[in-house]
């Protein structure tokens, strides 16, 4: 009987610290993300990563950079080339 004592009292701390880390509250997800992937901007778009990818050699579109080898749009400024565009 003791080793099963022993056993949960060896568990509790780990116990505690899953609670709380379930309990935490995560922080909102910002409904207008910024840095977006070729598939995310063309979804946003409503067209597909071909046309992107096509706008951007054009010069069109503003090209992507890379973050930690991704490759991400700002979609501030995607946002304004095609404000740009629109107004032309």
């Amino acid at each position: 009987m003791e080793t099963g004592t022993n056993n949960l009292n060896r568990l509790a701390p780990l116990i505690a610290v899953r609670e709380v880390a379930q309990a935490a509250p995560l922080p909102p997800v910002n409904s207008e993300q910024r840095w977006l992937s070729y598939s995310e901007l063309a979804e946003r778009i409503g067209v597909c990563e071909r046309t992107i990818r096509r706008d951007v050699d054009a010069g069109n579109l503003p090209k992507p950079i890379k973050i930690r080898g991704c490759v991400r749009f700002d979609w501030q400024e995607v946002a304004s080339a095609l404000k740009a565009r629109k107004q032309n």
